[in-house]
């Protein structure tokens, strides 16, 4: 019909943007499994069949600092796609084979998720299925997901006014967040101390580039 048509005009103008139609009961669409179960809507992590299972993505120049925010992200998405508990230790599971599968110990996955738990303030999902509690998380991430779109585009907004400086500095070990700290509390005085600067109302962001 009519759909098809339009389908296989935009298939055609951008062969990199492939668009497919399905009719069923279950439906993938941006990594995100969508089901109707039951006449209810069912989310969960999509792992297309014609991929190949428990492949980390390409890291340079420090595959271990870029794996760990990997699976820092692939936990977030996890809990923003799986409503219940138990789908989402289902894709915890995934996400620690993975690892495990590329050669990671058991010490670092476990860190890994230690690390993600104390963050977000509930270590008791580590002992127990608590869905109250998980609900709850899944309520702040989403939140969150809001918040860094907000903040990508108010940083977008003052690199457009030229009022964003970008400073980064080499990195090899020791507390990161008391540097960054150290460093704007200095900053934020010699800002003070220059009429003119000061007038600009200047943002700073601070990153780091690993020595390795």
């Amino acid at each position: 019909g009519r759909l098809s048509s339009l389908i296989d005009t935009i298939n055609q103008q951008h062969p990199d943007l492939q668009v497919t139609m399905e009719v069923g009961r279950s439906v993938s669409f941006l990594g995100v499994q969508i089901e109707n179960n039951h006449g209810r809507i069912k989310t969960n992590v999509d792992h297309p069949l014609h991929l190949p299972r428990f492949i980390l993505p390409y890291a340079t120049p420090h595959p271990r600092l870029m794996h760990r925010k990997w699976a820092h992200w692939a936990i977030c998405k996890a809990i923003r796609c799986c409503e219940n508990i138990d789908d989402f230790h289902q894709e915890r599971l995934y996400i620690e084979m993975t690892l495990l599968s590329n050669g990671y110990s058991l010490e670092f996955v476990k860190l890994i998720l230690k690390t993600f738990y104390n963050k977000y303030s509930v270590t008791s999902l580590q002992y127990q299925s608590d869905q109250r509690i998980y609900q709850r998380l899944r309520s702040r991430l989403l939140y969150v997901n809001e918040t860094e779109k907000f903040n990508r585009e108010q940083e977008q907004q003052w690199t457009t006014e030229n009022r964003l400086i970008h400073l980064q500095y080499l990195y090899d070990w020791g507390q990161r967040c008391q540097f960054n700290m150290k460093f704007k509390q200095i900053w934020s005085e010699f800002i003070a101390t220059d009429q003119l600067l000061s007038r600009m109302s200047l943002k700073l962001k601070l990153s780091s580039i690993h020595c390795y």
